[in-house]
């Protein structure tokens, strides 16, 4: 599973909206992965699970340049992330 600051920025936006992840702890688990698809579907978004461009532009976060990749063992079927890789997030 990915710990990164990245997730952590997401956990915090998703709380901030009003979907709480549970812990603010920089892991993309099946609680960040549940907020996310509930505020995706709030805002309208394709509901994916995945913290795209879309997710993160609804979010009030953008990508950055540099490459990342997430151990999706755990998970069926589950990927955070377009094929498109990112590394971290800002505030837009």
């Amino acid at each position: 599973m990915m710990v990164d600051k990245m997730i952590k920025e997401i956990q915090k936006a998703l709380k901030g909206k009003g979907f709480d992840p549970i812990e603010v702890d920089g892991n993309f688990g099946k609680d960040t992965q549940s907020a996310v698809i509930a505020f995706q579907s709030f805002a309208g978004l394709v509901i994916d699970g995945e913290v795209g461009f879309d997710t993160l532009k609804a979010l009030g976060l953008k990508y950055l340049k540099k490459s990342i990749y997430m151990d999706t063992q755990n998970f069926t079927n589950f990927s955070p992330f377009p094929s498109t890789h990112i590394s971290s997030v800002s505030n837009i």
